[in-house]
């Protein structure tokens, strides 16, 4: 419809709108104007979007065309550009109870907006629940497998010689299912965690969080869960601020983890050994452990000095502790500035888009590096490869 169409159909007068001028800009057009700061006695600005919105329908069909308000920014800096010199300028404000905002409106059919979950979509993500629900318990799983039908691979072994796992660097030291329950538990309860500070964050926005798919990982039982705004997404902030609520949620989970853990201090009885290397190096040095010494340099096969010891030292670590541990590996890799994680919204918000495609080949190259065992062997090349795996996994599903 022409410009002035969509004006009359948008039915600004007594709206709190003042209307200063429009435009018609391919497929969207633009009406620009004045907003008031009690938006005409309507309260908010979605109850005056709803308005808007239910005046479209009444005049083109209910759905037909879609209303967003765009709260205007101060003119650019004077700079090349190829609009003409102040066709894009917001309203000169003659009042501070009023303040430049634009109305746009768009052809339903020309939006990304979200239809509705397909039923194969459905069974994708609850597979990946399922699955991701499975490698986190992967030890319990392990331990109620050889306290039953595999009791007879115990002949002449130790406990912990036969859990012992080179992928994880655990072992359990007897069969207690039940007390190595909190591992995946916990595991979950930062999935739940994150989840909830991401939702909060996007209402806080006045945007709805689409949930996606949950990423297993067999060296830490997950990598976190997909995700995206529905529909179409306020601004480049609302995303980062998403993001930053899941990170801070999931962080805080772990680090709670860890203090319960460290707080039962051998509550467990030495149920789970596990190689020092696994932990986080800070949380090792805090419990008074550390990494071995290394003054071997393995990148791209050149070594010189001595390597640290080919089987680290294995240390007693709580249940809730190896958890928490696990989960404060699970956000770090989540915050690495690779596509569809949230660092690489972070890192698109701080650096841009040009630097950040480098950053992001750079980290690409190290973690590759990383899987192959060339970053030393104090470098756990399961999380690395876990990573790369990520990467992949949320790539294809930020395509979908």
């Amino acid at each position: 419809p022409e410009p002035s169409d969509v004006r009359d159909a948008l039915d600004l007068p007594g709206s709190g709108f003042t209307m200063t001028g429009n435009l018609n800009v391919g497929r969207c057009v633009v009406v620009r104007g004045l907003l008031a700061q009690d938006i005409g006695g309507l309260g908010t600005p979605r109850i005056f979007v709803e308005q808007r919105q239910a005046s479209l329908d009444r005049c083109y069909g209910e759905g037909k065309y879609q209303v967003f308000l765009q709260r205007e920014r101060p003119p650019p800096a004077p700079s090349f550009s190829l609009w003409r010199k102040g066709e894009f300028d917001p309203a000169q404000v003659s009042s501070a109870k009023e303040y430049p905002a634009a109305l746009l409106v768009f052809r339903t059919s020309d939006l990304p907006i979200e239809e509705g979950s397909g039923n194969f979509r459905r069974i994708l993500i609850g597979t990946s629940l399922a699955a991701t629900a499975a490698f986190c318990n992967i030890i319990a799983a392990a331990v109620g497998s050889l306290n039953g039908e595999r009791s007879d691979a115990l002949l002449n072994k130790s406990v912990e010689e036969v859990t012992y796992s080179p992928m994880l660097g655990v072992a359990v030291t007897r069969l207690d299912p039940d007390g190595v329950v909190p591992v995946g538990a916990g595991l979950l309860l930062m999935l739940i965690v994150q989840g909830f500070g991401r939702g909060k964050a996007a209402e806080k926005n006045g945007a709805k969080i689409r949930g996606g798919y949950f990423i297993p990982s067999s060296s830490l039982g997950t990598v976190g869960r997909t995700w995206s705004i529905s529909g179409l997404s306020p601004s480049r902030k609302t995303e980062v601020d998403v993001a930053l609520a899941g990170s801070y949620a999931g962080f805080a989970t772990a680090l709670l983890l860890c203090f319960a853990g460290v707080l039962r201090g051998d509550a467990s009885d030495g149920l789970i050994v596990l190689e020092v290397t696994r932990l986080p190096l800070l949380l090792a040095q805090l419990l008074g452990d550390s990494f071995p010494e290394d003054a071997v340099q393995t990148v791209l096969s050149l070594s010189s000095g001595e390597a640290a010891a080919p089987v680290p030292a294995k240390v007693t670590v709580d249940p809730l502790l190896l958890s928490g541990s696990l989960a404060v590996t699970t956000q770090a890799v989540q915050l690495l500035p690779l596509r569809g994680f949230d660092g690489h919204l972070l890192a698109r918000f701080l650096f841009g888009p040009r630097p950040l495609q480098l950053l992001e080949l750079c980290t690409g190259v190290l973690l590759l590096l990383g899987a192959v065992e060339r970053l030393g062997p104090n470098a756990n090349a399961t999380v690395c490869s876990t990573a790369l795996f990520a990467w992949a996994a949320r790539f294809f599903a930020s395509r979908e």
